[in-house]
């Protein structure tokens, strides 16, 4: 008699794994690129994709959201200060889309006029200033830089015209290196246009954003508040980010307390609440999360092969989440 042997296939995942409601209005998906969503307060949500081409999501302060996608081509988009929304994903209304490999970043100013700024090889920024004026900057090759200042007047700098930029040919080829652009009003905008592109836009209130696009990406955006941001490191509360292989996003909240974020293979992620309590985020092969409720309280999430999501309800009581191999629907054929 001869028998068969009945071959037993590995079990299939169905739809995404590890889907779980936390507090009714979060989605919790930990596994290896999948997505965890943590509700930081009442309102705000903070939606988490750990793994390795991740996306991180941390909810600031009074509503506002940062959005970071954290991968060899990395997009960043930040909301200022009056709780506009920046998404990933593009959107309707007033949304930006951010796209990883050719990578574009959005930024909305706190009188919610829009940014496009497109941070690629052939990068482009567009900045809105306080009375809505908006600036086209073209930082490539023929790079050309437009400032509008507070009151409305606008400052160009292109070619080698004026003394503000510093213009250095190579082989036959232009190649900016440094650029200092001062507006109307006193602000200053540096800006290292190169291989390792770097555009420093000054925003209405005070408020500065410095973007530095390219090969070795640094982003700092400073909130609400007169908070500063620079690439280099200013004075008291400033934001520094080198955005890239090594990845690092600082963004300073309305109350001028201070987020370190070093997100790449070792990815960390801070984020401080309205009350300044801080959170260190670890999100790697390790991946840990944390984040602030309102009320101060603390959540620490592991996020890796064991994960664990702990969420703070706005009350300050703590759910725990241990998400893992638990939930998952399997299909055995």
């Amino acid at each position: 008699m001869k028998r068969r042997r009945m071959k037993i296939k590995a079990p299939v995942w169905v739809g995404s794994p590890s889907k779980l409601s936390v507090s009714g209005t979060s989605a919790v998906t930990v596994a290896s690129g999948t997505e965890s969503a943590v509700t930081a307060a009442s309102r705000t949500t903070s939606a988490v994709a750990a793994a390795s081409g991740t996306e991180i999501a941390v909810t600031a302060a009074s509503g506002t959201g940062i959005a970071v996608t954290a991968a060899s081509g990395t997009g960043i988009a930040v909301t200022a200060a009056s709780g506009t929304e920046r998404a990933v994903a593009a959107a309707s209304g007033t949304e930006r889309a951010v796209a990883a490999s050719g990578t574009e970043i959005a930024v909305t100013a706190a009188s919610g006029t829009e940014r496009a700024v497109a941070a690629a090889s052939g990068q482009e920024i567009a900045v809105a200033a306080a009375s809505g004026t908006e600036r086209a900057v073209a930082a490539a090759s023929g790079q050309e830089i437009a400032v509008a200042a507070a009151s409305g007047t606008e400052r160009a700098v292109t070619g080698r015209r004026r003394q503000e930029r510093a213009v250095t040919e190579e082989r036959g080829r232009r190649r900016i290196r440094n650029r200092a652009v001062t507006a109307a009003s006193g602000t200053g905008i540096a800006v290292t246009a190169a291989s390792g592109t770097g555009i420093a836009v000054t925003a209405a209130s005070g408020t500065e954003r410095a973007v530095a696009a390219a090969s070795g990406q640094e982003i700092a955006v400073a909130a609400a508040s007169g908070t500063e941001s620079a690439v280099t490191a200013a004075s008291r509360t400033t934001s520094a980010v080198t955005g890239a292989s090594g990845q690092e996003i600082a963004v300073a909240a309305a109350s001028g307390t201070e987020r370190a974020v070093a997100a790449a293979s070792g990815q960390e992620i801070a984020v401080a609440a309205a009350s300044g309590t801080e959170r260190a985020v670890a999100a790697a092969s390790g991946q840990e999360i944390a984040v602030a409720a309102a009320s101060g309280t603390e959540r620490a999430v592991t996020a890796a092969s064991g994960t664990e999501i702990a969420v703070a309800a706005a009350s300050g009581t703590e759910r725990a989440v241990a998400a893992a191999t638990v939930n998952h629907q399997c299909l055995e054929r």
